[in-house]
């Protein structure tokens, strides 16, 4: 039984999915790869105004304007849940994205990123209001609940202007 209604974690070993760690004292035999051998990996989080020329045709929206900085966020943990904060239906994503590019358009549990055994990365859109994209030409949207593999290099597209980079990071 979890801890609480809002704890997820393996009942045979005690895996905690929410944090994506074991118990203290409890060793990793799953085959997973633990975060000190994993390639360490970073997201690259900006406003791509091309991305937005093409996604939002005649919606009432601006750019920020200045744009914001561009933000590296480094990825611990297994699962990344991207979207936007909301205090009031307990959400707080590890990527916030509307904190970072005040970007109106994303959902609070727009996508999430997973690190699978062999250390490569997945994205699933979540049923998403706006859609995840691929490309900045926002078509086509991928499909929700559909585990993607994604690389280093890869740029994922949401809400009406984020562009995200996923990139190795040097240790």
């Amino acid at each position: 039984m979890p801890r609480n209604e809002h704890d997820v974690f393996c009942e045979s070993c005690g895996y905690d999915f929410a944090s994506g760690s074991l118990p203290e004292g409890v060793a990793d035999n799953s085959g997973q790869v633990s975060e000190a051998d994993a390639t360490p990996v970073h997201v690259k989080i900006t406003v791509d105004p091309d991305f937005f020329a093409a996604s939002v045709g005649d919606v009432d929206l601006t750019l920020p304007d200045p744009l914001p900085d561009p933000q590296i966020v480094p990825l611990a943990g297994i699962r990344i849940l991207i979207g936007r904060t909301s205090t009031s239906r307990g959400i707080f994503p590890e990527i916030d994205v509307q904190s970072v590019t005040d970007d109106p358009a994303v959902s609070s549990r727009h996508a999430m990123l997973e690190r699978v055994v062999d250390g490569s990365w997945t994205l699933t859109d979540l049923g998403s209001t706006n859609g995840t994209f691929m490309t900045a030409e926002a078509d086509p949207a991928i499909d929700p609940g559909i585990a993607l593999p994604i690389a280093p290099g890869t740029s994922i597209y949401l809400g009406a202007w984020t562009r995200i980079e996923l990139n190795e990071s040097t240790r």
